[in-house]
């Protein structure tokens, strides 16, 4: 039946071409994304994501987006031999055509309070709060397939096979239940399982990833055995090969059915789902896109080019390089504005990056891990933390003349060359977090959950503004615009005419996360991409431009960073790729 809608929504969507996609265009990455789910349907690998389903024609080489979603989240991807199933946070979804086409199928479900879906041999099955249901293609419903599960119980991850259907809940009980059968039975206690590719169903058994381990039973869980003892929360199995991810633990893999597993060394932990293909083994991870080997778990690469989902930090240019840090995946630089992309991360141990900067023509990062210096723009990368706490989180940082200062919870400096940091609180409390500098002439303004504090001699002794903003005490930035200081808070952004001495708020709506950055005149507040060109006393909002690229979970957008290359913006928002908007366009009253 819903097969005849296809030609119609493909030109509804051909049509549906908006101005602002015609003002900003997205560069070439760099790719990521939440990848939540992957399935092989015949030549095609699809993956469920943050920004929807992506398909890839090549074996994970390169990836496109299908833009038929209503809603962009996609935590399950299943097929039944014929047709492929997809399942977002709010509704149920079915493609004939190889996932090009997409048609919601919730007749019959309350599909908001699904949680999990599974195919098995032709049949696909979702499960609401406490009951399981099962998909009939002839009259595009889903009718229920089993009985009510005992009160206070409800369904994380589901399972099927020829006989029985199978259940995880929320509580750590696994349940089974004959086919047609009125009575559900506990086989299980104490095993949790977090994500909807828990089980792996084959001739040795069903596999189960959860909190235990891997575990595997041959006779519909009446035993069971330990294959892995770390605990993981997605299994994949082909032939003697066995992958299992964690969100923590990394990607395992197994050679030998089980008997010995290796750890991957890969940047980033976290990681939601495996699958083989051919003689390829995929992961997909947190915030970082797809993680692909090809030589049986050995080396590892990212694999998601085209998938434009990643939580892009911060970007930098210097010296025609540009570089940008993503969660999940770690640095990366170009040499041409974007077109390509490399992965610098040689020494790294994190992929959380909160700043890019260069002190004394060193590039520097720092992140949740402290400081990173790198002589040769990345090719190798140092950690300099000598004098800091274990896992320094760098908020922010400031060159001034040869010294450089960087403020997490607590504030420190070092000068020169030199790789032994110095605290700079003086009198400030120990409890101090700096979120934000400043340097007008030779005074230094930090922002700090505890108001506005400045320095007039390196940090030796600091003297608090004592202002309107007293109660409401956490600043998030500071930023200069002509002869005004700026600064936005908890309760809106304040106003300086005298470089910090008084401040007046100007806008008491704009009283939550975002940051203010200045480009000459104009005046960038990164909650919902205000612009003003008055120092803040009116604003106007070009989120509109990106309204196209937001994920599920944001209504606006949210910059992450902002730097103007010649006529160009290149913007970084919550989840997508590195975008450029011309200046002229972006800047427009």
């Amino acid at each position: 039946m819903f097969k005849v809608f296809y030609t119609f929504f493909a030109v509804l969507i051909l049509l549906n071409i908006s101005i602002s996609q015609a003002q900003v265009e997205s560069k070439n990455g760099p790719y990521g994304g939440m990848v939540y789910s992957l399935n092989k349907y015949e030549n095609s690998l699809l993956a469920g994501t943050n920004m929807g389903v992506y398909r890839s024609t090549n074996n994970g080489k390169t990836w496109e987006k299908n833009h038929y979603l209503k809603n962009k989240t996609v935590r399950t991807i299943v097929n039944d031999g014929k047709n492929i199933y997809a399942r977002t946070l709010k509704d149920f979804y079915i493609s004939a055509n190889d996932g090009v086409v997409w048609i919601e199928i919730n007749k019959g479900i309350k599909s908001d309070n699904v949680y999990t879906m599974y195919s098995f041999n032709g049949e696909v099955y979702a499960a609401e709060k406490n009951a399981v249901y099962k998909f009939d293609l002839n009259s595009d419903t889903w009718n229920i397939a089993s009985p009510v599960l005992p009160e206070g119980e409800q369904i994380q991850s589901l399972c099927a096979n020829n006989d029985f259907l199978f259940v995880i809940t929320l509580s750590g009980n696994l349940y089974r239940v004959k086919k047609n059968n009125d009575a559900w039975e506990k086989m299980l206690q104490g095993f949790y399982a977090r994500y909807d590719n828990v089980f792996y169903v084959n001739g040795n058994g069903i596999y189960l990833a959860c909190n235990k381990g891997l575990i595997r039973s041959s006779d519909n869980f009446s035993t069971t055995s330990l294959v892995y003892s770390q605990s993981c929360n997605s299994v994949a199995v082909k032939d003697n090969f066995m992958i299992t991810s964690s969100f923590g633990n990394g990607v395992s893999v197994s050679t030998d059915n089980g008997n010995t597993w290796n750890t991957a060394k890969t940047l980033n932990e976290k990681y939601y789902c495996a699958l083989i293909s051919e003689k390829t083994f995929f992961a997909g991870s947190w915030m970082g896109g797809i993680m692909a080997s090809d030589n049986n778990g050995v080396n590892w690469y990212n694999s998601s080019r085209g998938m434009d989902a990643a939580n892009l930090n911060k970007v930098f240019y210097y010296d025609g390089k540009l570089f940008c840090s993503a969660t999940g995946i770690g640095l990366l630089r170009s040499e041409n504005l974007g077109v390509d992309w490399i992965e610098i991360n040689n020494g790294l141990k994190t992929s959380i990056i909160n700043e890019i900067f260069i002190h004394n023509k060193k590039l520097m990062l720092g992140t949740n891990k402290g400081i990173y210096v790198s002589p040769n723009f990345g090719i190798v990368w140092e950690q300099v933390n000598k004098g800091l706490p274990d896992n320094f989180n760098v908020n922010t940082f400031l060159n001034y003349d040869d010294y450089l200062f960087i403020g997490g919870k607590g504030l420190y400096f070092i000068k020169g060359d030199s790789k032994e940091w110095i605290s700079a609180l003086g009198n400030l409390p120990k409890e101090t977090e700096v979120l934000c500098f400043l340097q007008v002439d030779k005074k230094i303004i930090v922002g700090t959950k505890d108001g506005i504090w400045y320095s007039t001699n390196l940090g030796k002794f600091w003297e608090k503004v004592i202002s309107d903003m007293k109660k409401y005490t956490e600043v998030r930035s500071i930023a200069k615009s002509n002869d005004f200081l700026l600064a936005s808070t908890l309760s809106g952004i304040f106003s300086s005419p005298d470089l910090g001495k008084n401040w007046r708020i100007v806008k008491n709506s704009f009283s939550d996360y975002g940051e203010l950055l200045t480009f000459d005149n104009n005046l960038i507040y990164t909650k919902g991409l205000m612009h003003s060109v008055d120092n803040g006393r009116s604003w106007t909002s070009k989120g509109e431009l990106f309204k196209e690229y937001l994920d599920e979970y944001n209504e606006i957008v949210f910059v992450n960073s902002m730097i103007i290359i010649k006529d160009f913006a290149y913007i970084t928002i919550t989840s997508g790729a590195l975008y450029t908007i011309p200046t002229a366009v972006l800047f427009a009253q």
